[in-house]
């Protein structure tokens, strides 16, 4: 849905929408017994959808798909010396990932902004 990737281009486009679909949905409410106003159903239904998809994705931030793929590219991108890492207990060297095959990867998702949103949403609701 293009109009849900463009209310997600940041956090604040994500805040600031949310913020009006209220202004709106209170004045909608608000005007019910104004004539014309039936006019505008479309328009309110519209902006309706696009929140309830959002509201909807903050509800079931299922990420499981996302962490399966990214568990493959960095698993892809890790070169694990078994033998080594058992006997010292080191922990993993990072700078060994590859975060430009990582970014690339993001890059070709159609949905980077949602993703993103949704990511940032079940981090912040695990913390």
């Amino acid at each position: 849905m293009a109009a849900k990737e463009a209310v997600n281009e940041n956090d604040e486009t994500r805040k600031r929408f949310e913020v009006m679909c209220r202004a709106v949905f209170a004045k909608f409410k608000a005007c019910l017994s104004v004539e014309g106003v039936n006019a505008r159903r479309q328009d309110y239904a519209a902006i309706n959808v696009i929140n309830k998809s959002l509201q909807k994705d903050r509800e079931k931030a299922d990420i499981s798909d996302i962490l399966r793929q990214l568990h493959r590219i960095v698993d892809e991108a890790i070169e694990t010396e078994p033998d080594r890492a058992s006997d010292r207990g080191d922990p993993y060297d990072i700078s060994q990932i590859d975060f430009e095959r990582l970014r690339k990867e993001f890059e070709r998702s159609p949905k980077k902004r949602t993703t993103v949103q949704n990511l940032k949403q079940a981090i912040e609701d695990r913390l």
